[in-house]
């Protein structure tokens, strides 16, 4: 990701959106996404029977890890996660969707507020989210909420991206830029976090603890593009590799057939890194560049015959026998819609940013209230609170009103302002010159949300007001601090 894709800035635009999106499905066309360890499985019937899932290349198959049984239907393309919908708050000018749970501020608070800060003990972070989720109305099993959204395995290309709140139109198609970042990052969380409950609900414990503790590095950094986890979904083929049709059935991804078949030749490095030109857009293509023009050898060339319907060999792609050709297990899914050529796994993913994005800035979506500032040159700006002037000048005179309007509107302000769970109202304020004469122009340092220091302790009391000194000096602020560039409840 951060060699091919361009981190968002502080502030972006819905096409800056669109571009990063294309950037990073681009990624797929010419390489094959490494998988981490374990993963929950899913599987059909009769497949289920004496099933060995593959726990990593390296470390082969285990037969101890359970998994879910696929349902008959096929994928519900409308399927809702609740998780999400809990966090969410509408906007004003959203219709919320008929039939999904309320906001639910116990729940929420997991996402931004005071109970995010657990995220650090990854456990107690996810057990107690788990608690609230369970005590929360519209409520469903893990397990029940994953199982309708694969099906039998037909469709999820269309579901997922659905049920995560995906990061491209129709899907994230409404709002401004802000609110999709903010839709969106919800949308991901909420739905890595479904998968993790589902693998801890049938004891895949190896699944879950992997899965919990990258989504609670996520959350304590703070959302950092570095730390975003991402769910992959991957296509499997069962192989009875003994010749007993009553024996153990092997899951196999498409880079465990390609190592079964190229076995110590670094096949599968090679094809989880970029592809040449010539093999973009090709997984065929890229399976022969990774077979470095070897003989393929063992279980291999069965295995990817199942899985593809052909293989390389020596160089060259040996196409497979009607029986084996008709099954292509592995051509299922593919990264790219509307490319057949790419397949074996799609990826699920968010905005890579870790700035926090700017409230609304149009007309039609301003937020009651106002700011007045004067400023040197002489003028007098007025504001709603998610307007930005963006000039230098010097504040002599600072006046910030809500006329109360506010009091009891926490919810509203809670998409326009990041919630931190303290009850109260919100203005994000960026003030540049502070215990500094006024007169005299300072380099600001921007620091990160809650880096505010007071004699090198954290400043956590929230500032009812602050007044200029006869000197020219913000005054106000705790005795003894120097602050920059800041957030703070108000």
């Amino acid at each position: 990701m951060e060699s091919n894709v361009p981190e968002l800035g502080e502030t972006f635009t819905a096409q800056d959106l669109k571009d990063q999106y294309d950037s990073i499905a681009a990624i797929v066309e010419d390489r094959y996404w490494e998988p981490g360890v374990f993963g929950l499985n899913f599987y059909k019937t009769k497949a289920g029977r004496n099933a060995r899932f593959l726990d990593s290349i390296e470390a082969g198959f285990s037969d101890t890890r359970p998994g879910i049984q696929m349902s008959e239907a096929p994928a519900n393309p409308k399927a809702e996660n609740p998780l999400a919908w809990m966090f969410w708050v509408t906007p004003d000018k959203w219709d919320r969707t008929q039939g999904v749970p309320d906001y639910n501020e116990a729940v929420a608070s997991f996402y931004s507020g005071e109970q995010s800060k657990l995220a650090g003990d990854p456990e107690t972070w996810m057990s107690q989210l788990r608690q609230a989720y369970n005590a929360a109305p519209g409520n469903r099993p893990p397990k029940d909420v994953v199982t309708e959204l694969v099906g039998n395995g037909q469709g999820i290309s269309v579901s997922f991206p659905y049920f995560q709140w995906a990061t491209n139109d129709p899907v994230s198609g409404a709002g401004t830029p802000y609110e999709k970042v903010i839709w969106s990052r919800m949308g991901h969380l909420a739905m890595c976090i479904m998968f993790a409950w589902a693998a801890q609900d049938i004891g895949d414990t190896a699944t879950y603890t992997v899965m919990r503790d990258s989504i609670a590095r996520w959350v304590s950094s703070d959302y950092a593009s570095q730390n975003m986890p991402i769910l992959m979904v991957e296509a499997t083929s069962g192989v009875n590799a003994d010749g007993d049709p009553n024996g153990s059935v092997d899951f196999c991804t498409l880079p465990y057939c390609l190592d079964l078949g190229f076995a110590g030749n670094g096949a599968a490095e090679l094809f989880y890194h970029k592809w040449p030109e010539t093999a973009k857009g090709s997984t065929q293509q890229g399976l022969l560049y990774a077979s470095n023009g070897k003989p393929i050898n063992g279980w291999g060339g069965p295995a990817l015959n199942q899985g593809v319907g052909g293989h390389p060999n020596g160089g060259a792609w040996i196409e497979a026998n009607a029986n084996y050709k008709s099954r292509s297990y592995l051509r299922h899914v593919g990264p790219r819609e509307g490319n057949p050529e790419l397949y074996g796994y799609f990826v699920n993913w968010t905005y890579w940013t870790d700035e926090l994005p700017p409230p609304p800035n149009t007309d039609e979506e301003n937020t009651m209230g106002s700011f007045t500032w004067k400023l040197t040159p002489d003028g007098v700006h007025d504001k709603t609170p998610e307007k930005e002037v963006n000039e230098s000048s010097t504040i002599y005179e600072l006046n910030i009103s809500q006329d109360n309007y506010n009091a009891n509107n926490y919810q509203k302000w809670n998409s326009v302002v990041r919630a931190d769970g303290i009850d109260c109202n919100k203005l994000r304020i960026r003030i540049y010159h502070i215990s500094e004469n006024l007169a005299e122009e300072q380099p600001a340092t921007k620091y990160a949300r809650d880096s505010v220091k007071q004699k090198g302790a954290e400043v956590t009391t929230p500032i009812n007001k602050v007044t200029i000194s006869p000197t020219g000096n913000i005054t106000g602020f705790p005795a003894g601090t120097i602050i920059t560039p800041f957030s703070t409840p108000f």
